[in-house]
């Protein structure tokens, strides 16, 4: 199937959907045109849309990436939900217990971050690389028991004793990500720079070349002098990390506190965007602003009365 072929019937399917969603809207009594420019003005036309727009586009970016790193080489890492959290959590655990200045304890969670979302994939990467079994379902079952151990920890050994939170969460974290544009903080700059890496190793490395091939078929991993079984792990590795990141930006940027539901779906959106692009650099860009537009435009639909579920669904 030709990139074109792809691209069209992409673009049918989003205007198929833009389609049923007016038909929803009419039923419910609004006119779509106008609740359309309503929503597109109040986000790309004031200081405060385009400001929420980057917040939500920051996440959402990099899971995508996290999710686009592992389906390179045919490996569906659903667990990017899972490792999001998991980073969140180790980004919690480290900055309740540390103290020094914010530029270097930053640094600190950064790593940490990472290392808390690819602990969380390597368990379906040795399952993967060693006894085949599929990363799908290990993925997807290690994101359930990452959200039961947020809810766990927020409601217990980490909760605000204060209550100063508005749900039941962890202490604030003192340390987060410097602001630039209004509430916009520096993660985002992480983001592009995490999409520019991405692309330059996908197009320009031996090692995007390499892990390809794998993918494609794991017997060549010998005739190229390249272990398949360490590669699915460390390319897990990497997704998951990734991942993990995102966590340790929404942390530190936005939300500063652990509590239930902190991802609000980034790493399925992420997933999302990393399928609809095929990977592609450009497309992960473009997927994950017009997701993050869509977000944040649903806020401004329920302003005026539309239901959540005609918003998302």
């Amino acid at each position: 199937v030709s990139k074109k072929t792809i691209f069209f019937a992409q673009l049918l399917a989003i205007l198929f959907a833009l389609f049923v969603s007016s038909i929803v809207i009419k039923l419910s009594g609004l006119n779509p045109l106008l609740l359309g420019a309503k929503a597109l003005n109040s986000t790309l036309g004031s200081f405060f849309g385009l400001e929420q727009l980057g917040i939500l586009l920051t996440p959402i970016l990099i899971t995508a990436v996290a999710a686009a790193t592992a389906f390179r080489m045919g490996l569906w890492n659903i667990g990017i939900e899972g490792q999001f959290y998991l980073g969140a959590i180790a980004v919690t655990l480290v900055g309740l217990n540390i103290e020094g200045p914010n530029f270097l304890i930053l640094i600190i969670l950064v790593i940490v971050g990472i290392i808390g979302g690819a602990l969380w994939a390597l368990l379906p990467a040795l399952a993967k690389a060693y006894a085949n079994i599929s990363e799908i379902i290990s993925t997807l079952m290690l994101n359930f028991i990452a959200i039961l151990l947020v809810n766990y920890l927020a409601i217990g050994p980490l909760r605000d004793k204060t209550g100063a939170g508005v749900m039941a969460s962890s202490a604030r974290i003192s340390y987060s990500l410097p602001e630039w544009f209004g509430a916009l903080h520096i993660g985002f700059f992480f983001a592009l720079i995490i999409l520019g890496i991405y692309a330059i190793v996908s197009f320009y490395t031996q090692f995007s070349y390499e892990t390809e091939m794998i993918g494609a078929n794991s017997k060549v991993g010998p005739y190229i002098g390249v272990s398949a079984s360490k590669r699915i792990i460390l390319i897990m590795l990497i997704s998951g990390g990734i991942a993990g990141l995102a966590g340790m930006v929404e942390i530190t940027g936005n939300i500063h506190r652990l509590q239930d539901g902190i991802s609000n779906q980034f790493g399925i959106f992420g997933i999302i965007v990393a399928v609809l692009s095929r990977g592609s650099p450009l497309g992960i860009l473009i997927g994950s602003v017009f997701i993050a537009l869509v977000l944040n435009s649903g806020i401004v639909l329920q302003s005026v009365g539309l239901s959540v579920n005609s918003v998302l669904f």
